[in-house]
């Protein structure tokens, strides 16, 4: 008897308590899942009721066992198929995630092969259907300096929704382009979307012949090789010494004769295009800088090396911070 009571107090108590619960809140506060700890002393009062009507006979496990059988039948053929797996959609860790949706389809992720001019680059796209289409042209781009196109192909294709697909894309480079790194674009013709980068080097390697040679190290990243001077323009010639992550921004300050600065012209190599990050260690790139001179003399062209995020330079061996190339006053105009 003090078990049936006890386990009576248990249900009452559950359900006088979401019964507080609905008028502290509204109607909509009840919810099933809240009444479910009244599970455990119900069933034992079942259990109980049948035993009595059984009078402790085997035929007690009877309802038992096809309780036991319901439950797991809804598992395994009612929640089962209601609430499947989704497919695991997880490219390798090492593959650039892109996480852009164009055309009713999630690119997850891009790898893009390095090219050369005249050569290809191979691009494979980890692709999710949202939406379902037929017949879809899809295009890829290889877009170089000031937009322009290198590469590009299109294919037709057809998903589903939830479809996963990892197409591979091999596009031809046009002959006539300049060291760059580039951006891949994909998607319907007319509505290209940005999905990667891809680096075309240069066909031969850069030879260095400056006019005038410096040989000046900047923090064992990289070497200022020489430079040549022409009217008002000043090309530098630099030398990858090790791989860099970063994308250093590369500085020729004109001087007064009291250190002031006259003219500047501050930017990452080749205008951005070609940036130290996807250097390989001793590659030679070539840099062009146009400086502004006034008439005032003498003035002092130097060069030095920063991160544009901190400010922080690059230093010499010799603890400063910007190698001399030459005093204007010693050259021409």
């Amino acid at each position: 008897g003090t078990a049936v009571l006890f386990n009576l107090l248990a249900v009452a108590a559950i359900y006088v308590s979401l019964l507080r619960y609905i008028l502290t809140i509204n109607w909509s506060g009840y919810q099933g899942r809240l009444a479910f700890a009244a599970a455990a002393p119900i069933a034992a009062l079942l259990a109980l009721g049948w035993w009595r009507l059984a009078g402790g006979r085997v035929s007690f496990w009877s309802p038992a066992v096809g309780l036991g059988a319901l439950a797991v039948g809804c598992l395994l053929f009612i929640i089962a198929p209601a609430f499947p797996r989704p497919d695991v959609y997880q490219p390798p860790v090492a593959v650039p995630r892109s996480c852009v949706r164009v055309a009713g389809l999630d690119v997850e992720a891009v790898t893009v092969t390095e090219g050369q001019p005249g050569g290809v680059v191979v691009a494979q796209l980890w692709l999710y259907g949202v939406e379902t289409a037929v017949a879809q042209p899809l295009q890829v781009q290889v877009l170089g300096r000031a937009g322009q196109v290198l590469g590009q192909v299109e294919a037709v294709f057809s998903w589903e929704v939830g479809e996963l697909w990892r197409p591979s894309f091999t596009l031809p480079i046009i002959a006539s382009v300049e060291a760059v790194r580039g951006v891949v674009q994909f998607g319907p013709p007319g509505a290209l979307r940005d999905v990667a980068t891809v680096v075309i080097r240069p066909q031969r390697p850069l030879p260095p012949a400056p006019q005038h040679v410096v040989g000046a190290d900047f923090g064992g990243r990289l070497r200022l090789v020489g430079y040549d001077w022409q009217d008002g323009r000043v090309t530098l010639y630099w030398q990858a010494l090790a791989p860099m992550e970063e994308d250093y921004t590369t500085f020729v300050h004109v001087l007064d004769a009291q250190d002031g600065l006259a003219a500047q012209a501050d930017g990452q190599p080749q205008d951005g295009t070609y940036p130290t990050s996807v250097w390989r260690a001793g590659e030679f790139v070539a840099d062009e800088k146009a400086i502004v001179l006034g008439e005032e003399r003498p003035l002092r062209l130097v060069v030095g090396v920063y991160l544009l995020a901190t400010g922080e330079r690059l230093l010499l061996a010799d603890g400063t911070d910007n190698v001399l190339l030459f005093a204007l006053d010693e050259v021409q105009r």
